[in-house]
């Protein structure tokens, strides 16, 4: 499922997290996303480990192994309050539904009450023998629940301080969550499995057990039919709570995962490890990612399917040229020759011979078999940002940094024709489908449709605020595709070169954008981290794949229709996308 990974410490999601004294001890977890109704995933908020975001997004509440919890106001990133009393570490810390409330548990036994307007302390709950390692809010604010290494979990009634239930468990207790309906009560109890307890009866109404190692967080979806449980064992389980069954178990990180977060709609698990980096999870969307490729030891510039659609080649910061075989996933082959980075990567329709261009200004073809260079083609007055492949196979366009277009005859090796008419550095070129006609992007701003046959401008279309980055012609040919810096894509009329649509939603610059095989769809790749499929009729987000943690350079479908994308982050990742 898709998956997105942020480098970095995980204490660092809290920019202002540094000014505790001591690491955070406890990994137990109980947080919510606020969505903001345009951008629904950009402005997530995370709580992870033992911090927590209020209701309203505006305040997130940390403890810490100095004894304190801090309020922060989330759009200024400054301290708010601090929060003094305990005497242990802040293992866990939960807002009341109502946002007032902050409840907290500590290694010093007590559960105590704070007043989040004011910083004061409400009231203390004591009883435990042991560190209170997680605590949980029913959904009506009226109890609480709480677990602790005494391996017991205790039910408080929330108005007058009254323990109302006590469960012995086997093993400490780690994580505790209500279920939406507060009618059930989720709990690790010590034996690799999770138990569900009816609140009303004490009662243990079923178990989940997969897991091979201690079982952290769990979090119930907001409808309550999915239950998320992260483990020791760095898994995470869905299970589907009616049938008790499991419904997925999603590999990916290489750590303890000591979080686990739903967003309110339920499509999207987060997950936050000590391998220092947060995924995210489609949990009921269409897309999965089926494959992930490293072997690149820098950014991936660029990739393309071979035409059978069993092997994907890719280009690279780090000079060479790696092929995937996609059933697989293996590396067959890594071609290397260039002396700088290899900014675009091209097919023969025939499959046997691969075009690459690079930085140092040349084009070079490579023998797919042998993996050996068959020839050099140079002429460039600098880097070479991207080739296109003419469909007969003839034809190799090449565009670059002196502001030029090429033509090359790939038999012979000889220039048919320079194309020259842009101001700047042009980025992108495509050819149409017949072969009669090539559109280029520019760091002009403009969109170029040139007459392969004369070399002459045919149309000039205006509209980008930024660079043009990459473009992209529709399979009937009578569309074009665009993506520029100014974070848009753009649809244009060939026969008229008039825009049809754009489609906005990326919150940084549209690097790639790639048509699907029946020309319904357009995948786009963007430097805010994030893959979009776009419907081609309506021009709506459709999906939005989250898994790079940088730059998406590339993106390409396969003949079947899989997506394949390329990042910064040296990853190629390999997407099946349900578009239906």
């Amino acid at each position: 499922m898709v998956i997105l990974a942020l480098s970095g410490h995980y204490a660092s999601l809290l920019m202002a997290l540094h000014q505790h004294l001591a690491v955070l001890t406890t990994l137990s977890v109980c947080g919510m996303f606020k969505l903001d109704n345009k951008q629904p995933f950009q402005k997530a908020i995370l709580a992870m480990s033992n911090q927590q975001a209020s209701l309203d997004g505006t305040t997130l509440a940390s403890g810490s192994g100095d004894d304190s919890i801090c309020l922060w106001d989330v759009k200024t990133r400054q301290q708010k309050a601090k929060l003094n009393g305990h005497i242990g570490s802040v293992c866990s810390v939960c807002f009341s539904p109502d946002g007032n409330s902050l409840a907290s548990g500590s290694g010093d036994k007590t559960i105590r009450f704070w007043n989040v307007q004011t910083g004061q302390q409400k009231g203390q709950l004591d009883g435990h023998s042991g560190y209170v390692w997680s605590i949980c809010y029913s959904p009506d604010g009226l109890t609480l629940a709480s677990g602790s290494e005494d391996k017991s979990i205790r039910l408080w009634d929330v108005n007058t301080g009254q323990l109302k239930a006590k469960q012995d468990c086997q093993d400490d207790i780690r994580s505790v969550c209500f279920s939406p309906d507060g009618t059930t009560l989720a709990f690790w109890n010590g034996n690799r499995s999770i138990c569900l307890w009816d609140v009303k009866t004490g009662q243990e109404k079923g178990k989940l057990e997969t897991h091979s190692d201690s079982v952290w967080p769990i979090c119930y979806s907001p409808d309550g039919t999915t239950l998320a449980s992260g483990g020791c064992d760095n898994t995470l389980c869905l299970w589907d709570v009616d049938k008790g069954e499991l419904k997925a178990k999603l590999k990916g990180h290489s750590g303890i995962i000591p979080s686990v977060c739903f967003s309110p709609d339920g499509y999207t698990l987060a997950s936050g490890s000590v391998d220092k980096s947060i995924r995210f999870w489609g949990v009921k969307t269409t897309e999965e990612q089926i494959t992930k490729l490293d072997g690149h030891n820098d950014y991936v510039t660029s990739i393309c399917f071979s035409s059978d659609g069993t092997i994907l080649a890719s280009g690279s910061g780090d000079n060479s040229i790696c092929l995937w075989e996609i059933k697989t996933g293996l590396e067959i082959a890594q071609l290397k020759g260039h002396y700088q980075w290899v900014s675009s990567v091209c097919f023969f329709p025939d499959g046997t011979t691969l075009a690459s261009g690079s930085e140092d200004g040349s084009i070079r073809l490579w023998d797919v078999k042998t993996g050996l260079q068959k020839a050099q083609l140079d002429g460039h007055f600098g880097g070479v940002c991207c080739i296109c492949l003419s469909s007969d196979g003839e034809t190799l366009a090449s565009c670059g940094r002196d502001y030029s277009i090429r033509l090359w005859n790939v038999k012979t090796g000889q220039l048919k024709a320079q194309m020259d008419g842009h101001s700047k550095c042009v980025f992108s070129v495509c050819f149409s489908l017949d072969g009669a006609t090539l559109v280029s992007g520019s760091g002009d701003k403009t969109i170029r449709l040139w007459d392969v046959m004369t070399g002459q401008q045919k149309v000039q279309m205006d509209g980008h605020k930024s660079y043009v980055e990459s473009v992209c012609f529709s399979p009937d040919g009578f569309t074009i595709a665009s993506g520029s810096d100014d974070k848009s894509i753009c649809l244009w009329d060939v026969l008229t070169g008039q825009l049809k649509a754009q489609m906005d939603g990326h919150s940084d610059d549209v690097l790639s954008v790639c048509f699907s095989p029946d020309g319904t769809h357009i995948a786009s790749g963007s430097s805010d981290k994030s893959i979009c499929i776009w419907d081609v009729k309506t021009g709506q987000q459709k999906i939005k794949l989250d898994g790079h943690s940088a730059q998406v350079y590339s993106v390409c479908f396969s003949p079947d229709g899989r997506l394949a994308s390329g990042s910064k982050d040296k990853l190629i990742r390999l997407w099946d996308i349900k578009l239906d």
